[in-house]
């Protein structure tokens, strides 16, 4: 199955990815939640990137700081928001 998008420097609409059906994968279904998660990044980007730099910084701090926990609190809590 073959997933298209509009894309803007060709002015036309051509194809961007392919799915194959197999025994253990619905190609349609699998083309959907791709294309969910495609039209979804532009409305979830911001969250993403506070949520991976509240990650990071827990991650790269030695020992939870204060301040790692207070952006992973305000991006968690955005992103329960959002959903």
């Amino acid at each position: 199955m073959a997933i298209e998008a509009y894309v803007e420097a060709a002015g036309d609409w051509q194809s961007v990815a392919e799915v194959r059906q197999t025994a253990f994968i619905d190609a349609e279904a699998t083309a959907q939640f791709i294309v969910r998660a495609i039209n979804d990044y532009e409305k979830n980007k911001i969250s993403i990137e506070e949520l991976m730099n509240a990650l990071e910084l827990c991650l790269t701090c030695s020992g939870l700081t204060w301040e790692a926990e207070h952006d992973a609190e305000i991006a968690l809590a955005r992103a329960r928001v959002n959903d």
